[in-house]
């Protein structure tokens, strides 16, 4: 919700409910980007996607005969998103989001989860907010860049279908 996207919506970010490193969390919010533009794009109910997105593609091509890669191409709608928008994202302006964030971090280790960068980004938060909370949201934002420059394995690529024996 507060992540830097560049097309923002509830579901257009990674929203499982666990603790990542903001740069981990950056590359899973443009997986999760790219995902729900593949399952929108397509047509598809976004409840189904657990199951949709692994054969999205083969639907899609199939049933309209075309040739083309869908994912691919989804991709690459992202990418043009997020390299047109992405330099609009400020950080958070509010004192406010930066107490949730260090909140949120809090949480996280009073419910027992000990890894060394959730402490470290803990104590940062308690040293200098401010300072921790920037570093963050940039953390998030380089993440983001660099998924989208490296790019990602289709959920489950489809095999391209046998082309039709001549009779």
């Amino acid at each position: 919700m507060f992540a830097p996207m560049p097309l923002m919506g509830k579901y257009f970010s990674y929203y499982e409910n666990k603790f990542l490193p903001p740069r981990a969390l950056g590359r899973k919010n443009v997986e999760r980007f790219v995902y729900e533009l593949y399952s929108e794009n397509s047509g598809a109910c976004r409840f189904h996607r657990k199951w949709i997105e692994d054969l999205i593609d083969e639907i899609i091509l199939s049933h309209f005969d075309l040739n083309f890669d869908f994912w691919r191409d989804n991709f690459e709608l992202a990418k043009a998103v997020h390299d047109h928008q992405s330099n609009m994202g400020v950080f958070w302006e509010s004192e406010r989001v930066v107490d949730i964030i260090h909140g949120f971090l809090a949480q996280w280790e009073q419910h027992g989860l000990r890894e060394p960068e959730l402490l470290a980004w803990l104590e940062r938060f308690r040293a200098d907010k401010w300072q921790a909370a920037r570093e963050f949201w940039q953390e998030m934002y380089d993440g983001m860049a660099e998924a989208f420059a490296e790019g990602f394995a289709e959920p489950n690529p489809t095999p391209a279908p046998p082309a039709p024996k001549k009779q």
